[in-house]
C-alpha cells in the first residue's frame, strides 16, 4: 500500500537565525519532509543543526564546498523516516544533494537542486546550467527508486513568456519527468 507524504520546500537564505521558524513551519504545515535550499551552513555550524533536531524531526545537510559563501542544501524530516545521503556535489552552475528516503513501505530518491542566479559572484549563464542539468539528469534518471526533484532553479516558472521556463520544461519532458 502507498503511504502519503507531505513535502515542502523553503529557500531559507540562512537557517542560522531561523531554526525556530523553520520548525514551526514544518510542524504547522504537517510536512513529513521540508527541503531547504541556501542553508548557508558551514562545517562549524553545529548549533543550528542541533536546533533542527527536535519535536520528532531530524536534519541533514550538504554544505557548499567552494569558497563562495552561502549555498548549501538540507532536508528536515520526521524521525519516522529513514534518510540517507546518496550523493552530493557542485557543478559550475548548480549544487545538488541526493537523499534516499525510506518509510515503512516506500522508497524515493529525493534530489535537491540549488542554482544561484547569474551575478558578479556567480557569472555562469543559464545556458551552462541547462547543459549541466541535462548531464545530471542522465546520471540519475535510471534510478531503481522513483525520483523527486525539488529545489530553487532561479527560473520563473510562473512566467509563460520566459524562454528559460520553456527550455527547462523541454529538458524535463525529454527525460519523461
Amino acid at each position: 500500500s502507498k503511504v502519503n507524504c507531505t513535502v515542502s520546500l523553503v529557500n531559507t537564505r540562512s537557517v542560522r537565525n531561523k531554526t525556530s521558524e523553520l520548525m514551526d513551519c514544518a510542524i504547522d504545515s504537517h510536512s513529513d519532509i521540508c527541503v531547504l535550499t541556501e542553508t548557508w551552513l558551514t562545517n562549524l555550524d553545529n548549533v543550528p543543526r542541533a536546533a533542527l533536531k527536535q519535536h520528532g524531526f531530524n536534519f541533514q545537510d550538504f554544505t557548499r564546498q567552494s569558497a563562495r559563501r552561502g549555498g548549501g542544501t538540507g532536508i528536515l524530516y520526521k524521525d519516522s523516516l529513514r534518510v540517507s545521503k546518496q550523493a552530493c556535489g557542485e557543478n559550475n552552475s548548480f549544487e545538488y544533494s541526493e537523499w534516499l528516503v525510506t518509510s515503512a513501505n516506500n522508497r524515493v530518491k529525493l534530489c535537491v537542486i540549488y542554482r544561484p542566479p547569474y551575478s558578479e559572484d556567480h557569472p555562469v549563464s543559464v545556458q551552462s546550467f541547462f547543459t549541466e542539468f541535462e548531464d545530471y539528469l542522465e546520471s540519475i534518471v535510471l534510478s531503481n527508486e522513483p525520483i523527486c526533484i525539488m529545489g530553487d532553479f532561479n527560473i520563473h516558472m510562473d512566467k509563460s513568456t520566459c524562454p528559460d521556463q520553456h527550455k527547462l520544461m523541454d529538458i524535463l519532458n525529454s527525460f519523461g519527468l
